[in-house]
């Protein structure tokens, strides 16, 4: 309507503007109402152009901002697609996770990043990394949680050593039944021989092979000229075993607070309060500091008179320790006390 109403307002000012022209200059009529024509004509073109670019313009702007939309939507669904492609490998993964955690405890192989543990320590040092990479103190906490529940930044965490980290392929890739009906003591162990032998290295054994003939046929028994007289296996919160028991099999049943089966022999030159200040050191160097019975009580050794105190110093630790490290200090001690009483207090 508008446009029917502009066209009409344009034809009446040519027609007047060709009047006035035939008026003024007595032009004759005909070739001024041409004249008037023509001039409507163009200003009728001219307005039909500009009407038509006019009405474009929105056109062609929402077109273009409808394929911009199409496009993040495009986009969006796109990273949609990708938060479900992760959500599946998430639960993939921890399926896998819980898998491995059931099947370690089966076995009874302890504490890897979160289950229960051979030795007691293993998740407390876990805990202690991922409080230094989290800038936080590192110290024990209470469980549950387990690391393999909520470990580095709150996410399942498994922190392991190489030997454990080789099997977990053959455990994801294993049938079930094959890894949880393995019977306890079964398979093999890496066990790092070091101290007075005569080949020191890592041996892989068969669970339950006498320690004699780990020593013996794995690190070529003892060097010329030297007798053993002990050996700690599992490390300085490990077992002491003396010569005459060299016989016993190393495996976690037969053995129990092996720990990783580490085995440092040590000849007759070696006394046994030298050996029991420096178990006692390392284990003050080590602790955390949280608790007094372990930061009080490992630098307590050197005033220990007698068996009575020390026996009563070794309890107090294992019963008030917050974590499996405090607890697992007296063990050894206590190997030495059964094996070795007269000389530790000689």
């Amino acid at each position: 309507m508008l446009d029917v109403i502009v066209l009409i307002a344009m034809a009446v000012t040519a027609a007047a503007f060709a009047a006035g022209l035939v008026a003024h200059s007595g032009v004759a009529l005909i070739p001024g109402v041409v004249a008037g024509a023509a001039l409507y004509l163009v200003m009728a073109a001219s307005y039909l152009m500009i009407s038509r670019q006019t009405k474009a313009t929105p056109v062609t702007t929402r077109l273009q901002e409808l394929e911009e939309a199409l496009e993040i939507i495009d986009g969006d669904l796109q990273r949609i697609d990708r938060v479900e492609d992760d959500v599946a490998r998430l639960d993939l993964l921890t399926d896998r996770v819980e898998r491995l955690d059931q099947t370690v405890s089966s076995i009874g192989t302890g504490d890897l990043g979160g289950v229960p543990s051979r030795d007691g320590k293993l998740s407390e040092a876990f805990e202690q990394v991922h409080a230094r990479i989290e800038g936080l103190r590192a110290e024990p906490s209470p469980k549950p949680p387990y690391p393999a529940r909520s470990g580095l930044y709150g996410l399942p965490t498994v922190v392991q050593n190489v030997e454990t980290l080789a099997v977990v392929p053959w455990i994801a890739r294993a049938p079930r039944e094959r890894v949880t009906g393995a019977s306890p003591g079964s398979g093999t162990k890496a066990v790092s021989v070091s101290g007075a032998v005569a080949r020191p290295g890592v041996v892989e054994v068969a669970l339950g092979t006498p320690l004699a003939t780990v020593l013996r046929e794995g690190a070529g028994g003892p060097l010329p000229g030297r007798r053993w007289k002990l050996a700690l296996v599992g490390g300085p919160l490990g077992r002491v075993l003396p010569a005459e028991r060299f016989d016993s099999p190393l495996s976690y049943e037969a053995l129990a607070g092996m720990g990783h089966a580490g085995v440092v022999v040590l000849d007759k030159s070696v006394r046994i309060r030298d050996l029991a200040e420096h178990l006692f050191e390392f284990a003050r160097a080590e602790s955390c500091g949280s608790c007094a019975p372990c930061r009080i009580g490992t630098a307590r050794l050197r005033d220990m008179p007698d068996r009575a105190r020390l026996e009563r110093l070794l309890d107090t630790l294992e019963m008030g320790s917050l974590c499996g490290f405090g607890q697992g200090v007296p063990r050894p001690l206590r190997d030495l006390l059964e094996h070795f009483g007269d000389e530790l207090f000689a």
